[in-house]
């Protein structure tokens, strides 16, 4: 994965995948609904947590396949 990619938290927050994952552990910052900026960046297991569609790839995620452009 990379940094910008959306991931569900444990806890049913939405954060946003930032530089310094590694291994089996996310770096993330939680998005904070109705905040312009998201909550410092928190450390959650990687497979606690759910991947979210992008919305570049027109709502899906790498692993479901290509995007049709």
């Amino acid at each position: 994965m990379s940094a910008g990619d959306l991931w569900m938290l444990p806890d049913g927050r939405i954060g946003l995948e930032l530089e310094g994952s590694r291994g089996h552990w996310l770096r993330l910052a939680p998005i904070i609904p109705d905040w312009p900026f998201p909550a410092p960046p928190e450390q959650a297991p990687r497979r606690l947590c759910v991947r979210q569609p992008s919305r570049y790839l027109h709502g899906q995620t790498p692993a479901e396949g290509e995007a049709r452009w």
